[in-house]
């Protein structure tokens, strides 16, 4: 907690910040920029367009037509979304607001004494006599409004404005990060998507994929200790590791398909073992990488539980409460997490 707070509340060049701990601040930054239901509050759905490290790991894992179209329908579908339902609930929040000023003669009230819990209960909005009891039947309007009458149909609605890019983010994650395909690191593409409701046929994918990938780093392992054994020796060059199992799980520059065909062939062979040491020299640059993409997976997944949350609090309170992701829930604000990310990225 002191390094997060340390380093979000001081003035430090983001260069700076990512060197000292490993961690790309400038995404929680950035994320931090809008707050819940607001309109700019689409800062993954931004990053995974447009931050330059997702736009490299895109192009290394080969996204087929195929995938490429369903990025752009699932992009498209968010936007959409997100936007319809920013603009209506600003509206009718706009218009409540408008009318409770005018009732009480005052300019207290504002989008946040709706939508920020805890204001209700304010000193300042004490004073109107009523108002406390106003402003909550008003939240569970407007939820209802928008969002509609009972908290599955509320779920379902946030699935489509937030839900994509997390999509997305962890099909991204599966192919470039085979940690987290292995469920290395505490969790997978099934625990992931299990949290958020996702039907079982389209998780068994990703248990597939896993299992693939387990047993194809045999083949690596295998290549490795005949070639470069340093890097098999337990927490000797993890970071080396760690960058030559993207490699061969990406197929990088072909250097997968040399293992394999090394097997028989000294030319494959030679050639895996030139572009193993190329990779190698790259360390850094992979490890910054998939840390941006660890840290932005992450935050999609803590977006949908703030979203959930806050929506289930100030409209449909008395229904099922809110499970959070917690696994990940805490890895930003937590100093020993925090340090588990730098871990993975060194």
């Amino acid at each position: 907690m002191k390094l997060a707070n340390h380093v979000l509340s001081t003035p430090y060049p983001q260069a700076e910040q990512l060197e000292a701990t490993g961690i790309p601040w400038s995404i929680v930054e950035d994320w931090f920029d809008a707050g819940p239901l607001d309109a700019g509050d689409n800062k993954i759905f931004g990053n995974y367009n447009g931050r330059a490290s997702i736009q490299t790991i895109k192009k290394h894992v080969k996204f087929s037509k195929r995938e490429k179209a369903v990025e752009t329908w699932k992009l498209l579908v968010q936007s959409q979304w997100f936007n319809y339902m920013s603009r209506a609930l600003a509206v009718n929040v706009g218009g409540i607001v408008k009318a409770d000023n005018k009732k009480h003669d005052t300019d207290l009230f504002n989008a946040q004494t709706l939508l920020w819990p805890g204001e209700e209960s304010r000193d300042w909005i004490l004073q109107f006599k009523g108002a406390r009891e106003e402003v909550m039947a008003q939240r569970q309007y407007i939820m209802h409004r928008i969002f509609g009458p009972d908290w599955e149909t509320a779920k379902r609605k946030m699935n489509r404005m937030l839900n994509p890019t997390f999509e997305l983010l962890t099909f991204l994650r599966g192919r470039f990060d085979p940690q987290y395909l292995q469920g290395e690191l505490g969790h997978t593409p099934r625990s992931d998507l299990t949290h958020y409701e996702y039907d079982d046929e389209e998780v068994s994918l990703y248990d597939l994929a896993g299992l693939r990938t387990q047993q194809e780093m045999k083949e690596l392992y295998a290549f490795l200790a005949t070639t470069r054994p340093t890097l098999l020796e337990e927490g000797a060059d993890v970071q080396g590791k760690r960058v030559a199992r993207i490699a061969f799980h990406t197929d990088r520059d072909g250097f997968k398909q040399d293992v394999l065909d090394g097997r028989q062939s000294r030319v494959s062979r030679q050639s895996a073992v030139e572009k193993l040491d190329y990779v190698l020299t790259r360390k850094g640059t992979y490890s910054r990488r998939l840390v941006d993409l660890r840290m932005l997976h992450t935050l999609s997944q803590t977006t949908i539980d703030k979203y959930r949350e806050l929506v289930h609090t100030l409209g449909y309170n008395g229904t099922e409460p809110i499970q959070h992701n917690n696994e990940f829930a805490e890895r930003i604000a937590s100093e020993k997490t925090n340090q588990v990310v730098v871990n993975q990225a060194t």
